[in-house]
């Protein structure tokens, strides 16, 4: 392990100082072998950034353990096919996240136009767009 990584465990760990003993036990319960996890609280929840088969995700639990949402940092190619044909005429798809939330999905997405203008969508699991919004 090198410097800077061993001292980011350390900063990480002490960020989740008081941390739930039932953040900790759903988190391993929920992820099997997560990697580079950091911890930070967010008002009364929980969010914990950390790497699954090579993708980043965010995982945000309540204090008492209940897991609230993950994102997931998808690579374009593991988009729906629904999701990618619902943005075809948008622009070019430069970013994918997908959203679990109380057992449903969403995606955003961030697409260039020919006009180099960037647009964050945000998209339902059927395809339909819910927000759009310049950057």
């Amino acid at each position: 392990m090198d410097a800077k990584n061993f001292l980011t465990k350390i900063l990480a760990g002490a960020k989740a100082s008081g941390m739930p003993k039932a953040v900790k036990q759903a988190f391993a319960k929920t992820f099997n072998s997560p990697l580079n996890t950091e911890w930070n609280q967010a008002g009364d929840d929980w969010e914990a950034i950390f790497y699954v088969d090579e993708m980043e995700h965010l995982a945000r639990f309540e204090a008492t353990g209940e897991l609230l949402s993950l994102k997931i940092n998808l690579p374009l190619g593991q988009l729906p096919d629904n999701i990618k044909k619902a943005v075809q005429n948008e622009g070019e798809l430069m970013n994918a996240i997908v959203i679990k939330r109380q057992q449903k999905l969403m995606y955003q997405l961030i697409v260039r136009n020919q006009k180099l203008e960037r647009f964050f969508l945000l998209l339902n699991s059927e395809g339909e767009v819910l927000e759009k919004e310049k950057l």
